[in-house]
């Protein structure tokens, strides 16, 4: 990752402070954390990249050698990522970090945009909004591509934020709840969870003692699912929205 990536002023600071307005705090506390999610994954691919140098060194495998120091410095350079096999499990878990850090920021610059409509605050509110489009062109974050879904873990950090065509379009939240207009509409407190590579229950928390989980297995291109509904009844096919 570009260093100058993780700089506040490029990421978040150019929209408050052309409009000069002090950011909220959960706005504030969003850009840290995220900037810490960002730290995280990229400490974590280069203590990969040592170990494989190291592992590679040791066997005297010069190839690999030159190979992973080439690919850490493209890395280091900008923000290029690894295609090698020695640390193919390495890149796919910073793609997948690295899109949950982005889904989980922009949630939270969402819902202070709300929070500050709601209160009348339009000017702050507006330029939240105005650093959200821009955080969404400038953010690095690369979403993970299906073939790297390898595991529950994978699938729990690539389904997020996606919305699937089950009735009025069922909506699966990095905080593990679902949106539905309709079990909303009825006062359901629904939830989700990977409980493998490609298959999520759903159960309802709250709102009612009876037919309480779904079970949706997705195809391996993740475009669609099938599975049983809460009534137990086979579920047809539902894809995915844009």
């Amino acid at each position: 990752m570009l260093r100058c990536l993780l700089s506040s002023s490029v990421l978040f600071g150019v929209v408050l402070v052309a409009g000069a307005v002090d950011a909220p705090a959960p706005l504030t506390k969003a850009r840290k954390d995220y900037q810490d999610s960002v730290e995280k994954a990229r400490t974590t691919l280069l203590d990969a990249f040592a170990s494989a140098i190291k592992t590679s060194t040791s066997s005297g495998d010069l190839d690999a050698v030159k190979a992973l120091k080439s690919e850490k410095e493209a890395f280091e350079a900008g923000g290029t990522l690894p295609t090698g096999a020695h640390v193919k499990a390495a890149a796919r878990n910073y793609r997948l970090s690295m899109r949950q850090a982005g889904l989980v920021f922009e949630r939270a610059a969402d819902q202070v945009i709300k929070d500050l409509t709601k209160a009348g605050k339009l000017t702050e509110a507006q330029a939240t909004q105005a650093e959200l489009k821009e955080f969404r062109m400038r953010s690095p974050t690369t979403g993970a591509r299906t073939t790297e879904v390898e595991t529950k873990e994978d699938l729990q950090n690539y389904l997020p934020e996606t919305v699937w065509d089950w009735g009025t379009g069922l909506k699966l939240r990095a905080d593990g709840l679902l949106e539905q207009r309709e079990w909303t509409a009825n006062s359901l407190v629904t939830k989700w969870e990977a409980v493998d590579r490609r298959t999520i229950v759903l159960w309802v928390e709250k709102g009612r003692k009876s037919d309480r989980t779904a079970i949706l297995t997705f195809n391996e291109d993740l475009t669609e699912f099938q599975g049983f509904g809460f009534d137990g009844g086979r579920l047809g096919v539902m894809k995915r929205k844009p």
